[in-house]
């Protein structure tokens, strides 16, 4: 920790005024990939108040460099999910043993979703007085965590990441929220519908707990849910479609009962939602 506290700000700085060369790189460039662990090796060792201060001062309207900060997670989203396959990116660092590649592949994401509920704690009052800038601040922020729900994830990481999107909702207010994703929406519903089937009673949990916050918001907005359940409605027949067929791929299904079995944490999911209570 203290090792990782002496490098956190030459770290950031230098991070900082490489992002667009960074950027520029393949996502597999063996320079991109080493930088990058690095820079999340800082997020995840240094102290957390080290790392609030800087998301502090980054989101500063003076400063606002909070979006190079969000563009860096959101580049070693992309760069560490090339860890996934190996085999098809020859440019995997050569000195990091391929056996730890699982690991280091849910550490990194774990610490990018985490790194991304400290900004939107620490981003959010200085942001707000500067509208424009926080709508692309959140717009980044919200890109970034969809990118890290719809790639193959461990539960923990998957519990982060929707526990950083139920922090963005609740801090931005639901109707930013609908702003931001916009035509994105029908995607978000249909990543959450697909974790509320996780066999991971956490994954299931939170995944409910965000829908439960989003028809809370949207009824305080709107007196009305409509718009948003129509939303669901039309995506729950192509997710439930694609569950049964991932479940049908892996040999688990072969009569109508299987298929029925494979959708219970959804409709589990759904009475969860009827039984809450929007004011817990």
């Amino acid at each position: 920790e203290r090792i990782a506290g002496l490098f956190t700000q030459p770290i950031f700085e230098k991070s900082l005024a490489s992002v667009r060369w960074l950027a520029r790189m393949e996502a597999t460039h063996k320079v991109r990939s080493i930088w990058l662990l690095c820079f999340v090796y800082i997020l995840q060792e240094a102290p957390e108040s080290l790392i609030r201060k800087a998301i502090q001062t980054y989101s500063n309207p003076s400063d606002a460099r909070i979006h190079r900060f969000i563009r860096l997670l959101r580049l070693g989203s992309s760069t560490f999910q090339s860890f996934i396959d190996q085999e098809r990116h020859c440019m995997f660092p050569a000195d990091i043993d391929k056996g730890i590649s699982p690991w280091l592949l849910q550490e990194s994401f774990n610490t990018l979703c985490a790194t991304t509920i400290l900004v939107v704690e620490e981003s959010v009052n200085p942001t707000s007085i500067v509208p424009n800038e926080q709508r692309k601040m959140i717009q980044g922020i919200l890109d970034l965590l969809l990118h890290v729900l719809t790639t193959p994830q461990s539960s923990v990481t998957h519990l982060r990441a929707v526990g950083g999107a139920i922090q963005a909702l609740e801090k931005f207010g639901t109707q930013m929220f609908l702003e931001i994703t916009g035509g994105h929406l029908q995607h978000w519903i249909r990543v959450i519908l697909s974790l509320m089937n996780s066999t991971a009673l956490s994954v299931r949990s939170i995944s409910v707990d965000f829908v439960v916050s989003l028809l809370g918001g949207v009824y305080e907005l709107a007196g009305n849910i409509e718009d948003v359940t129509l939303v669901f409605a039309t995506v729950l027949p192509e997710v439930a479609a694609r569950e049964i067929a991932l479940c049908s791929v892996s040999g688990l299904i072969s009569s109508l009962d299987d298929a029925e079995k494979a959708l219970w944490p959804l409709r589990r999911s759904f009475a969860d939602i009827e039984d809450a209570n929007p004011l817990d």
